[in-house]
């Protein structure tokens, strides 16, 4: 089966859902009008994306295969915009094609929200023989806590019949995971000489490289949708302004490395507009005008960075990876990373708590959750609980 004939059932007399053109003008300046009209809410925060000017870079960014389905009333005009991203992982350190639901809104419309229900149903009861999707059949996706919309239509009524004679899908959760926002650290006027580190952290250099490959392939492939070791130079050719030069990495005495991330600018393929901001934030960031750091104001756009590529060696206690990652914040932080932007934006996981390295920074998080999408009847989903981490980047949501 090819998607056209899947699609092809998707045409009434009030529209129709089809592929959107990734090198049409028209196809991506309607989308964008579409797309940026809605915004994501949070508790006692708003944030609207912009993809401007080409909408279907940031899902270069994700992955070099990708699907956008749009819903087209019968004058023409966008009313519902998906996406589904398709790239190589690991599952138990087994070579599989993982999946990603993302960039769904639709107009408030119950006859539309259920048409994208049934579509979606159908993606995934049909995965193993969409020839396009080449046997992906597990798919992600993200649903931001306390956005009540995302809720009610995925979680509070999460089984949905595909027809008579299918069966259900549902989201089962895999992780629950924080969206820090790391702003400053705060001062030290008597800050205590600590005992020496048995680590030390720097920027990556060019002979150093080959190792950092080694260290994120071989830790992917330990963990539940875990990235191939080909992503890694992949996104340096995808991702703008990404370079070898952003890459971080702490080193035992003996060279081994301990954790790495990178920090990436994504203002060239999404930016992020703040619609609204709780007051207690507000009194927080006058900080921002005596540390000479971006300001984030309501209606403008918010100067962030992701630390991004996040992996600690997986026989690091919790504890040690709390020391490392301390460590790395404080360098990046001498470095005058924090100088650059509003926020610092990173993922973590529940299951990873890095609490203790944040102690002394002024931050906020934002509570996320990632789900799995399957069948109901199909066997039990892949979950976190025996794991710290997932493979997951927080950067391309």
């Amino acid at each position: 089966m090819d998607l056209d004939k899947l699609l092809a059932q998707y045409k009434d007399l009030y529209g129709r859902i089809r592929l959107a053109d990734p090198n049409s003008k028209s196809d991506n300046e309607r989308i964008l009008e579409f797309f940026e009209n809605n915004t994501m809410e949070s508790s006692g925060l708003t944030l609207r994306y912009t993809r401007s000017p080409d909408f279907f870079a940031f899902l270069r960014n994700r992955s070099d295969l990708f699907f956008v389905f749009v819903y087209e009333d019968i004058s023409n005009q966008i009313k519902g915009v998906g996406s589904i991203s398709i790239r190589d992982g690991f599952i138990d350190g087994v070579r599989t094609k993982v999946g990603y639901l993302g960039d769904l809104r639709v107009q408030t419309n119950r006859r539309l929200a259920l048409t994208y229900r049934k579509l979606y149903g159908d993606l995934i009861y049909y995965s193993k023989e969409i020839f396009e999707f080449q046997g992906c059949h597990r798919f992600l996706t993200v649903v931001i806590n306390g956005n009540e919309k995302a809720e009610n239509a995925l979680l509070h009524r999460n089984q949905y019949r595909i027809s008579k004679d299918r069966s259900r899908f549902e989201y089962r959760k895999v992780v629950d995971y924080s969206m820090v926002n790391l702003i400053l650290k705060y001062p030290e006027p008597f800050k205590r000489k600590g005992t020496p580190s048995l680590f030390s952290v720097k920027n990556l250099s060019q002979s150093e490289w080959s190792t950092l490959e080694l260290f994120w392939a071989e830790e992917n492939m330990k963990i539940p949708f875990g990235f191939d070791s080909s992503e890694l130079a992949r996104r340096l050719n995808s991702w703008p302004d990404l370079e070898r030069r952003n890459f971080w990495a702490a080193f035992s005495e003996t060279g081994e490395i301990l954790a790495c991330f990178a920090i990436w600018d994504p203002k060239k393929s999404k930016r992020i507009i703040v619609e609204k901001l709780a007051w207690t934030m507000k009194v927080k960031l006058q900080a921002f005008k005596v540390l000479g750091k971006p300001s984030m104001k309501v209606g403008k756009h918010l100067e962030v960075l992701y630390l991004s590529h996040l992996v600690f060696a997986s026989h690091l206690s919790l504890e040690m990876k709390n020391e490392v990652f301390s460590k790395m914040l404080e360098e990046i932080n001498q470095a005058g990373v924090l100088k650059r932007c509003s926020v610092l934006s990173f993922c973590e996981f529940q299951s990873l708590s890095l609490s203790q390295a944040l102690k002394g920074w002024l931050h906020e998080k934002v509570g996320m959750s990632l789900f799995q999408v399957v069948l109901a009847e199909s066997s039990p989903s892949v979950s976190s609980s025996s794991y710290q981490s997932v493979g997951f980047e927080m950067a391309l949501v």
